[in-house]
């Protein structure tokens, strides 16, 4: 029976990108512990720790496939590890078996195959992401002068551009990126120092297994062990949080875009798989739903890990346990949103029409802001706040027009004196810089590769 949503038949595909389950498989992790186990021999030997015939018959033997992962999982032990390195010694013949796992402990090899597969995980998530900054690049300009009502406490505010609002995915998105390729500096790490940190049982070669360890599989090393020390773990995820936040900020922008009564957004989708099971007329936004869902289940796995406390003293494998289930987690549901969001933007049928006839829902109300900027030179932000503030009370009332009302105050109407007051009265004219914004930030692809 499958527990979790990415692992069940059913589900899978809607939780999880076949990539991304590959790289936290059992078959990948397993391997991942046998590429640290021959990096670990391959430095051993070149430094005279091990015979070098050792090392072709652990290289010879640390292959996973199916079937080895079958015998694998067909029992059970208190480390996962004592499975993998007893399959390992029995594949192997006699010349490398006593040179296994030299000199390691379980945690050294377990956290720096994790590394191992967090690499692969960040490779993937990279990717995507740029894949993503392509579509929603295009989208910001395709509407980098797209009138729209720009809402505020879910009301309308000032109208803008949906290139504007674009513009802000694609920076939201570029802050968590760049985020995340920060931290990853600091989380590729390999780790191999002994049971505590100390390095002792490495005698008078201290830590020259760990560096040439590091160097041999591309990571950083650092002299201070990080067994107990799961900052990087945490803040990672913690990162992946927040780009999980971004990517259902987008989607929930377009979920609300094709709420019944603004229908300024909908998903190009089969009808029999998008509608309702009694319902004929539903298009439900199934896409808009499933990069939310996604996003939201990535948020609540990283708080689990999140609110763990401290580990304790120099290793504490309560925390481990914890990440074991939460990293693969949260990898999986981020990069399922990502892709899916990627396929879902061009999927997306903008009414331009509607946008138009709904920024201008209440009339000139919408750009009541930048008539109080006009008048407030002449007649004080106040009196014009508080004037404006009046004509939208009779308008909401009798839909009074911008003309009539201001020809009761001669003043204002001197003011106001050789404009088209029925243009004023448009959304238009008020959007400021939303294009500008729009294309500068999409055309920015400096930025989108951070």
């Amino acid at each position: 029976m499958a527990l979790s949503l990415p692992d069940s038949a059913l589900t899978r595909a809607n939780y999880s990108t076949t990539q991304m389950y590959e790289v936290w498989s059992e078959k990948a992790t397993i391997q991942s512990w046998y590429d640290v186990e021959v990096a670990l021999a391959q430095a051993q030997a070149e430094l005279g720790a091990i015979p070098v015939s050792a090392v072709a018959a652990i290289e010879e033997a640390a292959t996973v496939d199916d079937e080895r992962v079958a015998e694998m999982t067909s029992r059970s032990a208190g480390h996962p590890l004592i499975i993998a390195l007893d399959n390992l010694r029995a594949h192997m013949s006699d010349a490398g078996k006593p040179w296994v796992h030299f000199g390691a402990t379980t945690q050294d090899i377990l956290d720096t195959g994790r590394v191992l597969q967090i690499r692969r995980a960040l490779d993937l998530i990279d990717t995507a992401l740029a894949d993503l900054d392509a579509q929603i690049c295009r989208f910001t300009l395709d509407h980098a002068h797209t009138v729209t009502a720009q809402r505020t406490n879910g009301q309308l505010a000032v109208p803008g551009t949906l290139g504007l609002r674009g513009a802000r995915w694609l920076s939201e998105l570029r802050r968590d990126r760049e985020r995340i390729n920060e931290e990853r500096k600091r989380i590729l790490c390999a780790q191999f120092s002994g049971a505590a940190g100390t390095y002792a049982s490495f005698g008078a070669a201290e830590e020259s297994y760990a560096r040439k360890l590091a160097e041999r599989l591309d990571l950083r090393f650092d002299l201070v062990t990080w067994h107990s020390s799961r900052d990087s773990y945490t803040a990672m995820m913690a990162m992946l949080a927040v780009l999980a936040r971004s990517l259902s900020k987008v989607s929930d922008d377009l979920f609300e875009m094709q709420r019944t009564e603004l229908r300024e957004a909908a998903e190009v989708l089969d009808m029999h798989t998008s509608g309702s099971t009694t319902m004929p007329q539903k298009r439900n936004p199934f896409a808009t739903l499933q990069v939310t869902s996604n996003a939201r289940l990535a948020v609540g796995s990283a708080i689990s890990l999140l609110a763990q406390p401290a580990d304790l003293l120099e290793r504490d494998p309560r925390q481990f346990e914890i990440e074991r289930d939460v990293l693969p987690r949260v990898f999986t549901f981020v990069h399922k949103a990502i892709t899916d969001l990627t396929a879902l933007i061009p999927r997306i049928q903008i009414d331009a029409e509607r946008l138009a006839r709904n920024a201008r829902a209440e009339g000139p109300l919408i750009v009541t802001e930048g008539l109080m900027m006009r008048l407030a030179p002449a007649i004080g932000h106040e009196v014009a706040h508080d004037l404006l503030q009046e004509f939208a009370k009779e308008w909401l009332a009798n839909g009074i027009t911008l003309s009539d009302f201001v020809a009761r105050y001669p003043d204002i109407a001197e003011q106001l004196a050789g404009e088209d007051l029925d243009a004023l009265a448009e959304p238009d004219w008020y959007v400021g810089i939303s294009a500008r914004i729009a294309q500068e930030t999409a055309e920015n692809t400096e930025s989108s590769q951070k």
